[in-house]
C-alpha cells in the first residue's frame, strides 16, 4: 500500500510541474509565433500561384470552322465521342445506369461537350521544357475511324 501510495504522489506531483511550466513558458511562445507563422504563409502561398483560366482560347476561338470532327465509341457498357480538336474526351454515358430508377429514365452522363449548359470533359497533354513543341488543347488531331 506505501508503494501505491508514493506512485499516485509522484505522477500527481508531475504533472503539476509540467501544468506549471507550460503556464508560465508554454503560453508565451505559441502567441509569439502565430505572426511569424501567418507572415511565412502569406510569404509563400501568394495570388500568382492561384490557377488561372485561360481566357485568350475560349469556346469561339478554338473551332475551326462549324466542323468538329469526333470519333464516336459505342462499348457494351459506355458510349461516347473524343473531339479530335485538342484530343477533348467530352461526351460520355453510361449504359447501365439511369438517373432515377425509372426505366425509361435518361442514362447518366459523366461527360458533357465544352459548349453545353454544364461542360465537364477531359483534355489531356503533355508538359515540356519549353524546348520541343508538344501537341495542346489548340492540336487538331486526325483519325482514319470515326467509330469503334
Amino acid at each position: 500500500m506505501d508503494n501505491q501510495k508514493n506512485l499516485i504522489l509522484a505522477v500527481t506531483a508531475s504533472i503539476l510541474v509540467l501544468l506549471i511550466f507550460d503556464y508560465f513558458y508554454g503560453s508565451n511562445t505559441v502567441n509569439q509565433q502565430a505572426p511569424l507563422i501567418e507572415n511565412e504563409s502569406s510569404k509563400i502561398y501568394s495570388e500568382k500561384d492561384e490557377p488561372q483560366i485561360d481566357k485568350k482560347n475560349s469556346k469561339e476561338t478554338r473551332k475551326i470552322g462549324n466542323k468538329e470532327d469526333r470519333i464516336i465509341f459505342d462499348m457494351k457498357r459506355v458510349q461516347g465521342t473524343i473531339n479530335l480538336f485538342g484530343a477533348t474526351l467530352d461526351e460520355l454515358t453510361l449504359k447501365d445506369y439511369r438517373e432515377s430508377i425509372n426505366q425509361d429514365s435518361a442514362n447518366i452522363k459523366l461527360l458533357q461537350k465544352e459548349d453545353s449548359k454544364n461542360p465537364y470533359f477531359i483534355r489531356m497533354g503533355w508538359a515540356s521544357n519549353n524546348e520541343s513543341k508538344l501537341p495542346d488543347k489548340n492540336t487538331l488531331w486526325k483519325s482514319e475511324k470515326k467509330k469503334y
